[in-house]
């Protein structure tokens, strides 16, 4: 299961105060009941891996990933959402590298944590954060490079957190597909390709209202980000025979916390 078939019930979610945790129950807390269901993974029929936990009063239980070579080299988290389910267990796509997985709960009135350390210390919980890259200015756009520029040490994200949207006339052959590259830390490169930039003829913007083209999903940790804290830079727009677009450039159309 990619990330994007989640995104609609994430949008609903809202951004909870960290004193609200305590109000919902941990799922797999071993370290505070030694009796309770551990947190299992897997592998399910097709390849997937199968992810379960303690059954818990929640409304629902949120999945994060983690990178388990960056735990272990620097002691630091980026684990992020990655799934929710209310029914104890998810299947998700077998990712590549180790991994590491926690779970935390959300009852509406405020989430749980997501466990302690080895040294009892909380982990660090955090949410998701929606960045929307647009262009503003010309037409007949036929390609735009780009690199978005987020703080490294609170907001992580991978290549398939990428995201290429329209709007575009029903059926144009303009419909995108992009070459992301969010290797390395605190950047998101994207080349974005169009047949041709045909945006839907009922589609009437002011003309400083920018083009959505890229929407790129990022999980944080600590206070949520905030658009101050994100740049775009090093962005190219040419035509279809690439020439240059001088009067068109890339704007940072919207940064929506999901929770």
């Amino acid at each position: 299961m990619r990330l994007r078939h989640v995104i609609p019930a994430l949008l609903a979610a809202a951004l909870l105060a960290p004193a609200a945790l305590a109000q919902c129950p941990e799922p797999s807390a071993l370290d505070m009941d030694p009796a309770a269901e551990p947190l299992r993974v897997e592998k399910a029929a097709g390849g997937n891996l199968r992810i379960s936990w303690e059954a818990v009063t929640a409304d629902t239980v949120r999945l994060h990933r983690g990178d388990l070579g960056r735990l272990h080299a620097t002691g630091s988290y980026d684990h992020r959402v990655v799934a929710e389910s209310p029914d104890g267990e998810v299947e998700i796509e077998p990712p590549d590298g180790p991994l590491y997985f926690v779970v935390n709960s959300d009852c509406r009135a405020g989430d749980s944590g997501v466990g302690r350390d080895s040294s009892g210390t909380e982990r660090p919980y955090g949410g998701l954060v929606l960045v929307t890259i647009g262009l503003q200015g010309g037409m007949n756009v036929g390609a735009a490079q780009f690199v978005l520029l987020h703080p490294p040490a609170r907001t992580f994200t991978e290549t398939d957190w990428v995201t290429f949207i329209g709007p575009f006339a029903d059926g144009a052959p303009g419909s995108p597909f992009g070459l992301p590259n969010a290797s390395r830390a605190g950047e998101v490169r994207v080349a974005v390709l169009f047949g041709a930039f045909v945006p839907d003829p009922s589609f009437d913007p002011p003309p400083d209202m920018p083009l959505d083209i890229t929407e790129v999903l990022l999980g944080y940790h600590g206070t949520a980000p905030t658009a101050m804290d994100f740049a775009i830079e090093e962005c190219v727009i040419s035509d279809l025979f690439g020439a240059s677009i001088p009067e068109t450039e890339c704007v940072l159309s919207n940064v929506d916390v999901l929770f």
